[in-house]
């Protein structure tokens, strides 16, 4: 009896002899200042080979989109670090009004006795669940801050402890690092618009740089790329 032996180019063995297709690497990073150092580098080596021309935009366009999104990416790390402590600042003036409020919630108690509740919305106080508290939104807070100060001097609390020295302080430095956390956050939305299209047209000219390069230099392209800031082992 004859056995019959499958080989990988025999179509009865169900093999596949086509080689699979090599998957090209991403040779434009992802990350913001891989990106930047990329496009830095093939302006440069664009500006030293002006034989190589884009129909939709010049070298010193280009470069002008890269320096913007220069400009754009350094600002935010700046930027960043400042949001960062404005709202670190922000939620200690708001850890110190939270345990504040608990001291006044004494002064309360043992100045109205049971109507103590009654009167927490004078103060600014309002209900979460079963308990009374300021209130977590910022904009409400501050408007609270008003009401405990206005309370504090209606009721006699005055010269406490948590008194109207303190719920003005409160209020001066609580103002201030609410401003400005809201202006750096604005500022910040307002330039992403900008970044957005400069970091478009950056991909978009690095896309078509490839291809042209890949075009021109078939046998070489990848050396070509190289040496131009492209295809990195690692980015």
């Amino acid at each position: 009896m004859f056995k019959k032996y499958l080989f990988p180019t025999d179509p009865a063995g169900g093999g596949n002899n086509t080689p699979p297709k090599p998957k090209r690497k991403r040779i434009t990073p992802e990350g913001e200042t891989d990106l930047l150092t990329v496009a830095t580098s093939v302006n440069d080596n664009w500006k030293l080979n002006p034989t190589i021309t884009v129909a939709y935009i010049t070298q010193p366009q280009f470069e002008v989109y890269v320096g913007q999104y220069k400009t754009w990416l350094t600002s935010t790390r700046q930027s960043g670090g400042a949001v960062s402590s404005l709202a670190a600042t922000l939620g200690i003036s708001d850890d110190s009004i939270d345990d504040a409020v608990k001291e006044v919630k004494v002064y309360i108690r043992k100045k109205f006795k049971k109507n103590d509740v009654a009167n927490y919305g004078r103060y600014g106080i309002v209900k979460y669940g079963e308990t009374y508290k300021f209130p977590v939104d910022h904009d409400e807070r501050k408007l609270s801050i008003d009401l405990m100060i206005g309370a504090i001097a209606a009721d006699g609390f005055g010269a406490e402890e948590y008194g109207t020295a303190f719920w003005t302080g409160v209020k001066t430095s609580y103002a201030s690092a609410y401003s400005a956390t809201n202006t750096n956050s604005e500022s910040r939305s307002k330039t992403k618009g900008s970044k957005d299209d400069a970091k478009a047209m950056v991909l978009k000219v690095l896309r078509s740089l490839r291809l042209i390069i890949e075009g021109n230099y078939p046998d070489t392209f990848e050396d070509v790329l190289r040496s131009w800031g492209w295809l990195k082992e690692k980015y």
